[in-house]
């Protein structure tokens, strides 16, 4: 049995190319599931795509466990909206959507770590039992160009942890090795948001966007009206780096 004991930040050199990302329907996730897909078709005709899981318990993108870093993605949106804007990032590549993974049965009150790391936990297994070894995490410890260093930490921390922990399973589930990926932790709001203009994605896929709230699907290239405070924020959150970067709203 072999356990990860290093943080991979970035991409590894593992010959499996399939991998589960982690999606919650914000910009780092989408970005995530489009570099998978394109890692995957390097390897050929025929190579095993990537698979999405909707993780909602602690939106990956954009929440921290003190708040303090960010987005808006967790706090009074429900897990429909973001199922549904993970549905539509995985039509537009062309990939499978599987179950939702978050932690049934916690309370409200409960810390967000303690959901993050049981959908965590879930979500390596489930890419086990699937025949992934790598599982991208796109956490985001950033909001604009302030890094909350201590979050970058924890981040780091649950990747390796959680990795071991399910590793210790290697017998029953027959993958000797998880490898959780967290390429975008240490990125500022404005490199991501270069990254995702680069990739051509579009923004309307995304939950914050106008439709993705209610669950009703926005007509791409047109701006969407976020609904909820949480929606508000988070798309001037990212139309504010967006925007000084040449990507606009309405073209």
């Amino acid at each position: 049995m072999t356990a990860m004991n290093e943080h991979h930040s970035q991409p590894t050199n593992s010959t499996n190319p399939r991998a589960l990302v982690l999606c919650d329907g914000d910009i780092p996730g989408f970005h995530a599931a489009w570099a998978a897909r394109e890692r995957a078709t390097a390897n050929g005709p025929g190579s095993a795509m990537p698979l999405l899981v909707a993780f909602t318990s602690n939106p990956t993108g954009s929440v921290s466990e003190s708040g303090s870093s960010g987005g808006e993605g967790g706090a009074g949106v429900g897990v429909e909206a973001l199922e549904h804007a993970v549905t539509m990032q995985a039509r537009a590549l062309g990939l499978t959507a599987i179950a939702s993974i978050h932690a049934r049965g916690t309370n409200a009150e409960d810390l967000a770590g303690h959901r993050e790391c049981v959908a965590l936990t879930k979500a390596c297994y489930a890419a086990a039992m699937l025949g992934c070894d790598r599982v991208i995490w796109p956490a985001h410890a950033c909001v604009g160009e302030s890094l909350d260093l201590d979050r970058i930490a924890q981040i780091a921390d649950r990747s390796v942890l959680v990795a071991r922990l399910v590793a210790l399973d290697a017998l029953a589930h027959r993958m000797p090795g998880i490898r959780i990926e967290t390429p975008y932790v240490d990125l500022t709001d404005a490199q991501m948001a270069d990254l995702f203009i680069d990739a051509e994605l579009s923004a309307s896929a995304c939950w914050w966007w106008g439709g993705s709230e209610s669950g009703e699907a926005d007509k791409v290239g047109r701006r969407g009206q976020a609904s909820s405070i949480a929606g508000k924020r988070a798309q001037q959150r990212w139309f504010d780096v967006l925007e000084p970067l040449g990507w606009h709203a309405d073209a």
